[in-house]
């Protein structure tokens, strides 16, 4: 794990301890989905970082830290106190997104006529996915080089010629 990464565990761990996001039956435990929905995210989307075993960038978690009303340091203490140097290079590659226009104009070149459902099927995501983050912030650099591995094909191959809005 590089400086500027984040462990899962003391986000999960100070959300639980929190006593926020309870169920509305209260003989019912912390969830995950409760978690995400304060964060604003999807439960899918922690399944897949704890399956993954992933660790949050700068961005994620202070986007996280921000949607709990918390600065950062109150879930990561020293930890988040990272060089600003690996701060501005860990959020300059977070922001490095590719628009989903390509994407979908291959999907459709490959499938004429197909709609939303058949796209979200072949890219391997919820359509909520694609219509609330897709749509509106592009995907980042490593859901696409996923994406791309998916539909066997690279990034490259994919977004080569397209440089208009984001990349």
């Amino acid at each position: 794990m590089s400086v500027a990464e984040f462990d899962l565990a003391p986000l999960i761990e100070w959300h639980k301890a929190s006593g926020r996001g309870k169920p509305k039956d209260p003989n019912a435990g912390w969830t995950i989905e409760a978690m995400a929905e304060d964060m604003g995210i999807t439960g899918r989307t922690v399944h897949r970082w704890i399956e993954e075993g992933a660790t949050l960038s700068v961005v994620q978690a202070d986007r996280a830290a921000v949607a709990l009303d918390l600065h950062p340091i109150a879930i990561w203490g020293d930890a988040w106190l990272v060089p600003e140097a690996e701060i501005e290079a860990a959020e300059a590659m977070a922001y490095d997104t590719y628009e989903l226009e390509p994407l979908r104009a291959l999907h459709l070149a490959t499938y004429p006529g197909a709609d939303w459902d058949h796209f979200c099927e072949w890219v391997g995501v919820g359509f909520t996915t694609v219509n609330r983050n897709w749509v509106h912030q592009g995907l980042s650099r490593n859901r696409a080089a996923r994406v791309a591995k998916r539909v066997g094909l690279t990034v490259e191959q994919i977004w080569e010629d397209y440089r208009g809005g984001q990349r």
